[in-house]
């Protein structure tokens, strides 16, 4: 135990001093591009014009104009990490055109503030925060039973929360769809009452268009410029609840299965946007959910019986249920941390007991859950509740979606970073391995020229005696020098390890010896 504790130590103290050497290179760096802005003008995007229009504003030095802009983006980092702010602030001061504001706020946070600067390069590749032109930047799927109360969350969710307002873009579940649907004829009809009146004719049909339809909606929601989407559940939910119900109810046979499956995983795969960033199951008892159905009186739901809505509340805690050991893949304190093996993240104490993340393959779970819903979290809210009469209780449920939001946003600004710091790695290993490279050619090059001197170098008929061999001598040394280092070229090791590039270089210098030695003892002999 005594050498197992030491040799923590010693691993700990190793990367502390190898993170201090880190910092203190990053530091060295930092100090190197500090000095070379002497002048408003040497930072990118200011002319002369900016320069005299920021004079006039009194600001004279680039020390105050780079703390003008770090100091508005950690004041408003609250709210999301943005360039918008500080782009805004400049824009504030005189410089109009967005993208010579953007240009300074990039080199000047990318001198005096590199950590930061890394984050919001993250925040902007992830399309957090801002939200993306094209696809908002994180998206929830609510699932829950049929009147679990999905829609009346969609509802009140953002009720008297001007933050949950301003980030989300809410998309209901498109039943008005099912209900008018164009037939041949030039007319419509009500396809989710055919599959009530008559669900062994019409179960198939009916789930494959509902599968399309929300394949189109999901396309056609992109363009919300909100930063969540909150979808009315999702493809996932028909497989992994509503196909598996008319299934076992004899309503979907065998082939009509294996066809459904046989395009659901091709689309996903080519629609990976299909796939949530994570789940927000309204968990709810059946026989709750019977009293609400009644209460609304939609009549095509007026054969839906109790054993109905408790086989798909079943299904729901198959797959997404959190009173189960089965569906937790870590440990209770594991999944407070999670994130540590993807982005350094901690679970909010808000949402610590009702977060878990889908356990693909394990021990419990559906057998037919798809594979890409591996490890994505689902927020478990329990909706036995009238919500609607608890104000308390919807500023609770609120808090707990804003907990999730910043968690999933957090992830993501910080997967990105990892991606970042990657790419760096992987780009100064290519550099160091081309200079390892052209050092190993180097060394093989030296070492070729002293076999062809051996060989070919010897004087002339009639020289000094021994002349011959110690050019041989010479170049047997150099092969051998040549050879302790072939290994390491050939296997690719020499990219990998550390201090190879300077035995590579002992090796070259070596060798270019072994010539000067030859050139010297051939001149001393032939005297």
């Amino acid at each position: 135990m005594a050498a197992q504790a030491a040799a923590g130590y010693t691993t700990s103290s190793t990367g502390s001093k190898a993170s201090k050497s880190r910092k203190q290179a990053n530091d060295a760096l930092t100090e190197a591009a500090v000095q070379q802005l002497k002048s408003m003008l040497h930072v990118r995007g200011i002319g002369k014009g900016y320069e005299r229009l920021l004079r006039d504003k009194g600001i004279q030095t680039v020390e105050q104009l780079s703390g003008g802009i770090i100091s508005t983006l950690e004041k408003t980092a609250t709210d999301g990490i943005t360039w918008s702010p500080a782009v805004k602030y400049l824009q504030e001061l005189g410089i109009k055109r967005q993208d010579h504001a953007q240009r300074i706020v990039t080199h000047l946070t990318s001198v005096y503030a590199p950590e930061l600067h890394m984050q919001l390069e993250a925040a902007a590749a992830a399309g957090s925060a801002e939200g993306a032109e094209l696809r908002p930047a994180i998206t929830f799927c609510v699932e829950g039973n049929i009147s679990a109360g999905k829609s009346t969350f969609l509802g009140y969710i953002t009720n008297n929360n001007e933050e949950l307002r301003d980030a989300l873009g809410v998309v209901h579940e498109p039943v008005d769809q099912w209900q008018c649907v164009p037939t041949v004829e030039g007319g419509t009809l009500n396809l989710l009452d055919r599959f009530y009146s008559d669900p062994e004719r019409y179960a198939y049909t009916f789930q494959n268009y509902v599968f399309m339809s929300r394949v189109l909606q999901e396309r056609n929601s992109t363009g919300l410029r909100k930063p969540v989407r909150l979808m009315e559940r999702s493809v996932f939910s028909d497989r992994m609840v509503f196909v598996r119900a008319v299934r076992e109810s004899g309503w979907m046979g065998d082939v009509e299965l294996a066809v459904y499956d046989s395009w659901f995983g091709p689309i996903l795969e080519t629609n990976p946007s299909l796939k949530p960033d994570g789940f927000i199951y309204l968990k709810c008892d059946p026989s709750t959910c019977m009293e609400r159905l009644k209460m609304r009186g939609r009549h095509e739901e007026d054969s839906i019986s109790i054993d109905y809505l408790e086989g798909l509340h079943a299904k729901h805690e198959d797959w997404l249920g959190a009173g189960r050991t089965a569906y937790e893949p870590r440990t209770r304190k594991q999944q407070q941390q999670y994130g540590l093996s993807s982005g350094g993240v901690l679970v909010p104490q808000a949402i610590q007991d009702n977060l878990f993340f889908l356990d693909v393959g394990g021990p419990g779970v559906a057998k037919d859950m798809h594979q890409s819903l591996h490890d994505v979290p689902a927020l478990v809210l329990d909706c036995n509740e009238d919500i609607l009469r608890d104000l308390d209780l919807q500023k609770e449920v609120q808090g707990q979606v804003q907990s999730y939001i910043r968690f999933m946003r957090e992830q993501r600004v910080l997967k990105r970073q990892q991606e970042l710091q990657m790419e760096q790695h992987q780009r100064r290993q290519q550099r160091r391995g081309g200079s390892e490279a052209a050092d190993a050619t180097r060394a093989s090059r030296a070492a070729a020229r002293a076999r062809r001197l051996s060989e070919y170098g010897s004087p002339q008929p009639g020289g000094p005696e021994g002349v011959q061999e110690v050019f041989v001598d010479i170049a047997q040394e150099a092969a051998r020098r040549e050879d302790a280092c072939a290994p390491a070229v050939s296997s690719g090791e020499l990219l990998n390890a550390a201090g190879s590039s300077s035995r590579l270089m002992s090796t070259a210098s070596g060798s270019l010896e072994v010539l000067q030695q030859a050139n010297t003892k051939s001149m001393a002999m032939s005297q």
